[in-house]
């Protein structure tokens, strides 16, 4: 009985997290980038996918001095004109939760663009394609309960 209402519930849990494949096919085959200004630097998109977190939880983030907070179900650019190392970490506005160790991303510039998903307390490198599916996901789950039409508010530059 209790490995049945495991079941149950992860596979609620799954099936939560996902979008219908129609709207995700059709939305990703329109979906743009944010325009930025240069390109003549790498861009570096951080994307921090929806989870089943408080939501005071974030992803503290360091980069050439510049501090920064990635929430769940938001991302992030970073133009980077140079090499660099961008430091990031758990952490939450509540003084009763520590911050996580921090973690390191070496980012060599080559004036492309760059795509790493929050995977397991890491930021792991993936195809544009793949980061797309990722930022849909995020915009979808964001309006699914607002009013309509809605405008996504989950993006931010560093």
């Amino acid at each position: 009985m209790r490995n049945l209402i495991i079941i149950l519930v992860a596979s609620a849990l799954i099936s939560c997290v996902g979008i219908p494949a129609e709207i995700l096919k059709s939305k990703s085959a329109e979906y743009q980038f944010p325009i930025l200004p240069s390109t003549e630097s790498t861009i570096v998109y951080l994307i921090s996918p929806v989870a089943y977190q408080d939501p005071s939880a974030y992803q503290q983030v360091k980069v050439n001095g510049i501090n920064s907070k990635l929430y769940f179900g938001a991302y992030s650019s970073i133009t980077l004109a140079e090499d660099a190392t961008i430091q990031y970490r758990f952490n939450h506005n509540s003084n009763l939760v520590d911050a996580g160790q921090w973690n390191q991303l070496k980012v060599a510039a080559n004036k492309n663009e760059l795509f790493y998903v929050l995977k397991n307390g890491l930021f792991t490198q993936v195809y544009k394609e793949q980061a797309i599916a990722e930022i849909v996901t995020i915009e979808y789950r964001y309006c699914e309960y607002k009013p309509k039409p809605c405008e996504p508010m989950v993006y931010n530059a560093i």
